[in-house]
C-alpha cells in the first residue's frame, strides 16, 4: 500500500491547495436527478451525474449484500451504467431505477450461482434483410447472413486449422499477437476493474516512462482507479492535524478481470479471430502485404488506435495499435477495417493496372460481410457492398459523374465512373467514403 499511499497523498495534497485558492462552484449548475451534492474539490471537476450513480450504485450494491449475496460476483460496473441509463436516458425516477436494476443483479446471480455452467447454444441471428436498390442495409457488427460468422471476407476456421503447419513467420506473427501485454493490458480495462497489484505495475511504468504523452496516459489510469476506489476528496485529519490514512469507499478486486474486447467477447479470442483472418489474407500475397493492409485499415478506422506506418513490419506499435483496436471496436469491426485496407491496396494499384477487377474485388472483400460464402446473391441488386459502391459513387461524383442506377451490376458505366474518382480524390479518400457508406467508419 506504500505506493497506493504516495499517490493518494499527492492527490489530496494538491485537491487541498486548489480548493483553498479557488471557490468552489455547482459542477452540474441544475438539478441533480441523483439528488447528490458532491462538492468539487478535486483538481478536475467531478460529473456531478456520475458521482450521484455510483451512490446509488452503492445502496444497490448494500442491498444486494444484506440479501446474501455473493459480493465477488456483483458486477458494480453494470450496475452504474444501467442507473445511469435509466435515470439520465430513460427518466425513470431514482427509487424505480435502484429496485429495478436491484432486482436484475440478484436474478442475474441467483441463475448463475443455480448453474455455474450452463450449456449455451450460439443464438441465431434473424436472416438479414437484402438492401434495396435505393438504399443498401448496412451489414451487421456481429454476423453475417443467414446465421453465419463470416469474418473477414469468407474466412472459417481453416487458418486455425493450418496454424499447426504454419510456417515459422506465420506463427511467429500469432505468438506475437497472442502474448499478454501487461500494463498494455492493464490499461484497456476501466479503472473499477483494476487491482492493486495491477495499479502498482502503471505506476512502476509511469516511472520509467520514456514520452510525456505515456506519463500522461499512465497517470490518467492511476487517478481513474484511486479515484474510483478511494473517492477524490482529499483525507481528512486526525485530531492532531496529520492526514489520516485513506481508507477505500468500495471493494477493490482482488482477482484480475479477463480484459474484453469491444464486442464483449474475451480479448484473447478476438485477437485470435482476427489473426487468423490475417494468415487467410497472406495465403495470396505474403504475410508482409497482409500486415500492410491490416495496418491501412485500422488507419481507416479513425481514432480506434494511433495511426501506424503502413510498412508491413508487425512491431510493436501495429501489436499495440491492433490490440487497441480490439479492445475498443471488437473484431467484427477490425475484420471491416481489414477489408477497406485490402480494397485500399486495390485502389492504390489500380491506378497503374486499371480497374478491370473492380467487380471481382469488391465481391472478395466484402460480400462474405453481407451473406452466407457458400451462397451467391440470387439477383445483381441483392449485392448489397455493389449497391453501396454505386451509392458511394453517385454521393462523391455529384454533377461531375452521370448518376448510376443502383442495380448491384458492375459495368462499364460503374467501372469508368470509379476510375475517374479515385484518380481526382485519391485512394484513401474513395475507400473511406465508401467505408461510411458501408457502416463501417
Amino acid at each position: 500500500m506504500k505506493d497506493i499511499m504516495t499517490i493518494l497523498q499527492f492527490l489530496a495534497k494538491f485537491a487541498a491547495k486548489k480548493a483553498g485558492k479557488e471557490v468552489q462552484r455547482d459542477a452540474a449548475g441544475g438539478d441533480d436527478p441523483f439528488a447528490i451534492d458532491k462538492p468539487a474539490l478535486s483538481f478536475l471537476d467531478p460529473i456531478k451525474g456520475l458521482n450521484g450513480a455510483e451512490a446509488a450504485a452503492d445502496e444497490v450494491v448494500s442491498k444486494l449484500q444484506e440479501a446474501g449475496v455473493d459480493p465477488k460476483k456483483i458486477n458494480y460496473g453494470k450496475i452504474v451504467g444501467d442507473i445511469e441509463k435509466g435515470v439520465l436516458k430513460d427518466e425513470i425516477p431514482l427509487d424505480k431505477v435502484k429496485d429495478s436494476v436491484f432486482e436484475a443483479e440478484r436474478t442475474r446471480i441467483n441463475l448463475e450461482t443455480t448453474d455455474p455452467a450452463p450449456s449455451v447454444e450460439p443464438p441465431t441471428p434473424d436472416a438479414k434483410k437484402q438492401p434495396s436498390p435505393e438504399k443498401p442495409t448496412p451489414p451487421s457488427k456481429d454476423q453475417g447472413s443467414e446465421g453465419t460468422d463470416p469474418g473477414l471476407s469468407g474466412a472459417s476456421t481453416d487458418a486455425d486449422e493450418d496454424l499447426e503447419n504454419a510456417s515459422p513467420e506465420n506463427k511467429k506473427f500469432m505468438d506475437d499477437l497472442m502474448k499478454p501485454g501487461g500494463v498494455e493490458d492493464i490499461l484497456m480495462k476501466k479503472p473499477q476493474d483494476m487491482t492493486e497489484d495491477e495499479v502498482r505495475q502503471i505506476m512502476v511504468a509511469r516511472t520509467d516512462a520514456k514520452t510525456e504523452d505515456e506519463r500522461q496516459q499512465l497517470f490518467k489510469a492511476e487517478k481513474g482507479f484511486f479515484d474510483h476506489f478511494f473517492g477524490s476528496e482529499p483525507a481528512p485529519p486526525d485530531a492532531a492535524g496529520r492526514t489520516m490514512e485513506p481508507k477505500p469507499i468500495r471493494p477493490i478486486p482482488e482477482k484480475p478481470a479477463v480484459p474484453s474486447a469491444g464486442d464483449g467477447q474475451p480479448l484473447k479470442l478476438s485477437l485470435k479471430r482476427i489473426g487468423s483472418n490475417v494468415l487467410l489474407d497472406a495465403k495470396g500475397n505474403g504475410l508482409t502485404s497482409a500486415v500492410k493492409r491490416l495496418q491501412g485499415g485500422i488507419n481507416l478506422l479513425g481514432s480506434a488506435a494511433p495511426q501506424l506506418k503502413e510498412d508491413g513490419d508487425f512491431g510493436p506499435k501495429t501489436r499495440t495499435g491492433l490490440r487497441q483496436a480490439a479492445a475498443k471496436l471488437g473484431a467484427p469491426n477490425v475484420e471491416e477495417g481489414l477489408a477497406l485496407g485490402r480494397f485500399n491496396d486495390f485502389v492504390k494499384s489500380g491506378g497503374k493496372e486499371g480497374f478491370g477487377g473492380l467487380a471481382k474485388e469488391t465481391e472478395k472483400n466484402f460480400s462474405t460481410l453481407f451473406r452466407d460464402p457458400v451462397k451467391s446473391a440470387r439477383r445483381p441488386e441483392d449485392r448489397a457492398e455493389v449497391v453501396t459502391l454505386q451509392e458511394t459513387l453517385n454521393d462523391l461524383g455529384g454533377k461531375e459523374i452521370e448518376p448510376l442506377k443502383l442495380d448491384g451490376d458492375i459495368g462499364p458505366k460503374t467501372t469508368d465512373a470509379f476510375s475517374q474518382l479515385a484518380a481526382t480524390l485519391g485512394p484513401e479518400r474513395l475507400t473511406k467514403k465508401f467505408g461510411e457508406f458501408l457502416g463501417f467508419i
